[in-house]
């Protein structure tokens, strides 16, 4: 053994504590890329967070208690004093899309938030005074609403105008139809008992 000031001193071995960080993807499938490598950290030491990605998808964070909820906001610096053997989980949340509504010179219509893959709700028609309502439109297409959402998205809405037909006939005898811009209008022949119709 060693002496100090005369008395022995018993060996002593010291061992440095280290533990295991691992990494999850959180997924069944290789979709995830840029996820960080398994590594080892000595005690009380620190490890860089990554930010791995997965297309059509937000990556929410890392989730250290297997609970399914963030623990590590995403561009967290570090995890320091590490001291247990750690597993981060990344969770993930599909990506959305704004869809809007141009309803062109007609009512408001809110806006939608729709998930990756998923189908817009159909608004109610829009109004508009003097003009009919054709339905939503992309460029010259009219939108299919079973489409799913890939990107962001605004629909506007296509107009007709319509003018008024007003009928007079007999004493306040009165009947007005509304007949699109362009569109051909067939008149019809009223009835009065005793009367033939001779014309307008």
């Amino acid at each position: 053994g060693s002496y100090v000031e005369g008395k022995e001193i018993e060996p002593t071995e010291l061992y440095a504590t280290a533990w295991i960080v691992k990494y999850a993807t959180g997924v069944d499938d290789d979709s995830v890329t840029g996820m960080p490598e398994d590594t080892v950290v000595a005690g009380g030491g620190s490890v860089t967070l990554g930010n791995p990605s997965r297309e059509n998808y937000v990556f929410k964070g890392w989730d250290s208690d297997n609970d399914g909820h963030v623990d590590h906001q995403p561009g967290a610096a570090a995890i320091e004093n590490i001291s247990s053997d750690l597993t981060l989980t990344a969770v993930w949340a599909l990506k959305e899309y704004t869809v809007s509504f141009d309803s062109a010179g007609g009512s408001a219509v809110a806006k939608q938030t729709v998930e990756h893959d998923k189908t817009v709700d159909k608004p109610a028609d829009p109004t508009r005074a003097g003009f009919a309502f054709e339905g939503w439109y992309v460029d010259d297409a009219k939108y299919d609403f079973t489409q799913p959402v890939t990107s962001d998205l605004t629909l506007t809405a296509k107009w007709t105008e319509v003018h008024t037909v007003t009928l007079v006939y007999g004493r306040g005898n009165i009947e007005t139809e509304l007949v699109k811009d362009g569109a051909t209008y067939t008149l019809r022949a009223p009835a009065k008992p005793g009367y033939i119709f001779m014309g307008w």
